[in-house]
Order: structure tokens, then C-alpha cells, then sequence
């Protein structure tokens, strides 16, 4: 059987353009970076609360970290900011799209056989309403390949999280146990945690500034400016060529 492909959602198959330019234009004052530095706030506490033993969901921290950023940049959280934090939360649920390069990238893979999953952060709803949108949710068997954190009670990077959804996966499509597994983020810590779990994996340009950070082991492909392929695409081309090269030798 061909090999198995689990992609990040949030910032790697799904774009944060669409939000970041919505928080941008309900708060100018934070300017057009606002959102790359209001994200880390969000998965702080996401992830401090889920390895505490308190899980919730990433929209529930997306939601209750937005004032304290607010206040951090030094703007009040008077009622217009509350109405517009709601307005901005309601954009979020159906305001992300699938980044450059995504639909190819998984007809690519689904024409060399390749199994395509998601396991995400977010919500299954919020993600298969993306997905759907962008015309991509019937290359993920309907959402029986897609598994969200908040049905597993854990946030990435918990190692409980990445095993999930080889046995999801597994049960599921009756996989054989030495059939290869990648991951594809374009979120360093996501691929280090997958890596540890035994994907093979691939950093992609996407969301985070696509510098791998040393002090990790590096990936099986790095999809950057640096790299050949850039971005989701570039990562596929490459990890399908990793696994062609094995059937030459």
C-alpha cells in the first residue's frame, strides 16, 4: 500500500490570511502583524491548559486570550472592542481558506495512491466548513481521515494526539503497521513533535517564518526558499520523491 500523509490544518493546509486581515481591520491600531502576535498568546494557554489536565477547545482560547492581547497593546476593552472581538470570532469560523498550492498538492498525492489525513487543533466543524469551501474535504474521505484534538481531549503537541491518528488511522483503512507515516506542517514545533512519534516529516512555508530551528532535529524535507519546492507543494513533491527513491533502490 502507498504511504500514509497527515497534514497540520490551521496555518498549513488552511491559510490565516483571511483572519489575520479581519483582526487587522476591527483593530487597525494593532497593524497587519497583529495576528502573528496575537496567535502565540492563543497556543500558550492552549497547550499549558491541556498539559495541566484541563483541556478546552482552541476556539475557546481564541476567544478569552483576545482581550488580554488587546490590553497588552495598550488598547481598552471597552464595548465596541467586545462587539468586535465577537464579530471577529464568528469571521474566524468560516473566514479560512486552503493556502496556494493545496488543492494540487493533495491531487497529487491521491494520483500516486497516497492515504491524506488532518489532524488539527481546531475544530472538526470549523475545519471540515473550510475545507468544504475550498473544495477540498472530498480528498479526506468525507472527514472519516480527519481527526481534531478536541475528540481526543489533548492539544498538539502531546505525543497522545500524534499516535490518535495512526491508530484512527490504522482501524479505520486497515493499514499495514510498517506502512510509512509524514507529517507536513508549516509549524516547526508541530513536525519536532510528530518526529518524536515516529512520522517521517516535512516543514513547509506557510504560516511561521520558514527558518528551521537548530535545536531540533531537522526534517526529512524542508520546503523552503532555501530548500528545491516551496510551500505545501514543494513539501508533497519532495516527500513523494523520498518514497519513489525507495522502490528505485
Amino acid at each position: 500500500m502507498a504511504p500514509t500523509i497527515v497534514f497540520d490544518a490551521l496555518g498549513t493546509l488552511l491559510s490565516f490570511d483571511g483572519p489575520a486581515n479581519q483582526l487587522f481591520k476591527l483593530f487597525p491600531s494593532l497593524g497587519p502583524d497583529g495576528f502573528s502576535r496575537y496567535f502565540p498568546f492563543v497556543l500558550r494557554d492552549y497547550m499549558a491548559s491541556s498539559y495541566s489536565g484541563d483541556y478546552r477547545p482552541l476556539s475557546h482560547f481564541f476567544r478569552h486570550c483576545l482581550p488580554r492581547f488587546l490590553i497588552t497593546q495598550g488598547l481598552p476593552v471597552d464595548d465596541e472592542a467586545k462587539e468586535n472581538i465577537e464579530s471577529f470570532m464568528r469571521f474566524f469560523a468560516r473566514g479560512m481558506e486552503p493556502v496556494e498550492g493545496a488543492q494540487e498538492a493533495l491531487e497529487l498525492l491521491i494520483s500516486k495512491g497516497w492515504l491524506v489525513s488532518i489532524v488539527t487543533n481546531g475544530g472538526r466543524s470549523t475545519v471540515e466548513n473550510a475545507l468544504k469551501n475550498g473544495s477540498i474535504l472530498q480528498h479526506f474521505d468525507s472527514g472519516k481521515a480527519i481527526l481534531s484534538c478536541e475528540e481526543i481531549g489533548a492539544a498538539k503537541t502531546d505525543p497522545r494526539v500524534y499516535q490518535a491518528i495512526k491508530i484512527h488511522l490504522k482501524k479505520t483503512y486497515q493499514l499495514e503497521e510498517n506502512e510509512p507515516f509524514w507529517f507536513v506542517a508549516g509549524h516547526a514545533w508541530d513536525c519536532q513533535a510528530a518526529r518524536n512519534c515516529g512520522f517521517l516529516t516535512a516543514f513547509c512555508e506557510a504560516y511561521e517564518e520558514p527558518i528551521w530551528n537548530d535545536a531540533w532535529s531537522p526534517p526529512q524535507v524542508l520546503a523552503t526558499e532555501d530548500a528545491i519546492g516551496v510551500g505545501l507543494l514543494g513539501a508533497v513533491q519532495a516527500a513523494i520523491a523520498v518514497e519513489e527513491s525507495k522502490t528505485i533502490k
